[in-house]
């Protein structure tokens, strides 16, 4: 793994033992960086500040260098309740370089910001009360939701819950998409009163040319 500098003056490089290295146009190495314990995929030039680089790696853990000095300016490490680390599978920085978000071998997304606490209020825990609904397969390989008998895609917009399948606060659920076009009277109608009609599994692959047509073949039954 590599990255140039952001006025492209350097080259820094990852090893096999997790050392970073820092090399001039010519080739030349200038200094190393030790501080992973893991093999690190990720590096990223810092979009302000020529001399910053981040770099996250398997061993859970982020760094802010200062490549002209050889020093971390800044190092966190992922932590995760009864596991110890997780591994950090990439990162990116926003234009502006003072938010850095960060994803690991769980699925977490953890958000780093500068002199801001806007993201502390977001839950942590976030899935969508879909997530593992089962689905069914025909041997062309169409698939549709096993319990509405409809294409994934066209489900109405789902419940933003906890691991728990606990719908989170309302404000959350409006961010989700589609969500928020929809009158939550409306929503939490279809939601708690609606019973779907599955659709003609046959009649349904009879034709995949127009989607909407195929799904007037079932219907919702409001109590």
């Amino acid at each position: 793994m590599l990255c140039w500098s952001l006025d492209d003056s350097m080259i820094v490089t990852a090893g096999s033992d997790y050392i970073l290295r820092v090399w001039n146009r010519k080739g030349e190495m200038l200094r190393s960086l030790q501080g992973h314990t893991d093999d690190s995929f990720v590096l990223k030039a810092h979009p302000v500040f020529m001399n910053v680089i981040l770099s996250c790696g398997h061993d859970g853990v982020l760094v802010f260098w200062d490549i002209l000095k050889g020093q971390k300016l800044k190092r966190f490490t992922n932590i995760v309740e009864h596991r110890g680390h997780s591994a950090l599978f990439d990162l990116d920085i926003s234009r502006d370089g003072c938010t850095v978000a960060a994803v690991d071998s769980l699925g977490h997304l953890t958000v780093y910001g500068v002199a801001s606490k806007s993201t502390r209020s977001i839950p942590k825990q976030q899935f969508f009360n879909t997530d593992y609904m089962p689905l069914l397969m025909d041997d062309t390989g169409w698939v549709v939701d096993e319990a509405t008998g409809v294409v994934p895609h066209l489900l109405p917009p789902p419940l933003l819950t906890d691991q728990d399948l606990v719908p989170l606060a309302d404000e959350w659920q409006n961010a989700v998409p589609g969500r928020d076009l929809i009158k939550k009277k409306l929503v939490e109608r279809c939601i708690s009163r609606a019973v779907f009609i599955p659709l003609d599994y046959e009649a349904y692959h009879t034709s995949i040319v127009d989607e909407r047509q195929e799904l007037l073949g079932g219907g919702i039954m409001l109590f």
